[in-house]
């Protein structure tokens, strides 16, 4: 955990205000598969900015894909003769970015007496979650596109309608790509973490958690509820992973 100050400050987001909390991630070898525990080996800085930089672009498609989902939930809510049966849970993704330490390069022999700059560190700056780590829950693995079983109540309908997100991501994407790994605070806004699935090659945009079989399987492992069968989204029902055979109208 860290404190960022730009100047100036930004209208919205991170570096909004002075001493804003924020959380920086840096990515490392992992030497100890029993316990993350130092000392850490860490990437080369090529390795570093990779890794870093599929991260982010993950995020940045999370946000992007959630903010579709919204559009086409509140047109759909917008144009229903008679309003949904339950509230739309509000929710959305850390802000983030990249940052770069740069650090003097003296100038080599026969070189302008200007000293140059070169990056030297590089991490994932992400909004701060302030909540307890009892608090933060996974919603749904990026392994399997069932929900996690949940016993607060509020928490199980958040993931239910994260489960919808997925349906509708699929379908408007042509059954190209859905976020997974949702996870964040309990019953909260703030989500983060996320996995974008897609086809092989999305491994090279996104990350190691970008599981092939994901997509494939996306149809048999997903399971419609109340958010799927409600009417006025008009979305098919898959007739292996439903437990009702059609949508409501």
């Amino acid at each position: 955990m860290a404190q960022l100050t730009l100047s100036p400050l930004r209208d919205s987001g991170i570096g909004s205000s002075a001493n804003h909390s924020i959380v920086l991630k840096r990515p490392y070898i992992d030497d100890h598969p029993n316990e993350a525990r130092p000392p850490f080996t860490r990437y080369t800085l090529k390795d570093d900015c990779n890794i870093l930089y599929r991260e982010a672009n993950a995020l940045y498609w999370a946000k992007a894909l959630l903010q579709m989902t919204y559009r086409f939930v509140d047109r759909a809510v917008e144009d229903a003769l008679v309003p949904p049966p339950f509230e739309i849970p509000r929710l959305r993704f850390v802000d983030a970015g990249l940052i770069f330490a740069y650090s003097d390069v003296p100038p080599t022999t026969g070189q302008s007496v200007r000293t140059g700059s070169a990056v030297n560190l590089a991490y994932l700056v992400e909004e701060f979650i302030p909540t307890s780590s009892d608090k933060f829950v996974k919603y749904i693995h990026n392994s399997n596109a069932e929900p996690c079983f949940l016993v607060d109540t509020k928490a199980e309908e958040i993931a239910e309608f994260l489960a919808f997100t997925q349906h509708v991501q699929y379908v408007k994407t042509g059954g190209q790509v859905y976020i997974s790994d949702y996870q964040g605070e309990r019953c909260g806004p703030l989500l983060t973490d996320p996995q974008i699935l897609t086809h092989p090659e999305g491994r090279k945009l996104f990350s190691e958690g970008n599981v092939e079989k994901g997509v494939a399987l996306f149809e048999t492992q997903h399971i419609c509820n109340m958010f799927c069968r409600w009417g006025g989204f008009r979305l098919r029902a898959f007739s292996c992973g439903s437990k009702f055979n059609s949508v409501t109208t």
